[in-house]
């Protein structure tokens, strides 16, 4: 709805310009603005209900969490309409009081995304300390980092994150296999739903 009315501001400018339609202007950008402030207060509820998403038992053999799929087919989704949630997530405020050209152009939907996975990894993190089995922990950890990489790495997401992003959490990943592989190298990997190591 929000893109509709953002489609028709210029028109609607157009069409009751001068004295005679300021009330028409100034009513529609409130209407404008307040679905803007709600959808914003909506998008940031996402990562307050991850962080509070709280779990007594370990995910079973250390596999994906419903969770992580969640949340990444979330994002992906919500990439699709970017650049209008740049604008939603961009006060006024932060316009004017932003002197830098990178951060213009990288926006602040992009914060929002890089927030977003920040609250999961710290969640997983949390559930992997669930685990009895050391072994099960970094498993947890590989295979859900590995799934967050790889939907990152074959979206339209990835232009939010870079490759700087991408190289230190396939380091993360591999840490895990390394670490996996010192405290266990007599249980075969098939024992649990380990993925493999290449994205």
């Amino acid at each position: 709805m929000y893109e509709v009315l953002a489609d028709l501001l210029q028109i609607v400018n157009t069409l009751f310009a001068g004295d005679a339609g300021l009330f028409i202007r100034t009513e529609f950008n409130k209407l404008l603005n307040k679905l803007g402030h709600t959808a914003k207060l909506s998008f940031l509820d996402l990562g307050n209900k991850v962080s509070s998403n709280h779990s007594t038992v370990p995910f079973a053999r250390g596999g994906i969490t419903q969770l992580t799929k969640y949340v990444m087919n979330y994002g992906i989704l919500l990439e699709s309409f970017g650049d209008t949630l740049n604008v939603i997530f961009t006060d006024e405020s932060d316009i004017r009081s932003s002197n830098s050209l990178e951060q213009e152009i990288s926006g602040h939907f992009s914060h929002y995304l890089h927030t977003l996975i920040s609250i999961l990894e710290a969640k997983l993190e949390e559930r992997s300390n669930l685990y009895v089995d050391n072994s099960l922990r970094h498993i947890f950890m590989m295979n859900n980092i590995h799934y967050i990489v790889k939907k990152i790495k074959h979206s339209k997401m990835r232009k939010y994150f870079g490759d700087e992003w991408m190289k230190e959490h396939i380091v993360k990943y591999k840490q895990h296999a390394r670490t996996y592989e010192s405290v266990n190298v007599t249980r075969p990997t098939s024992e649990f739903g380990i993925l493999p190591v290449n994205l």
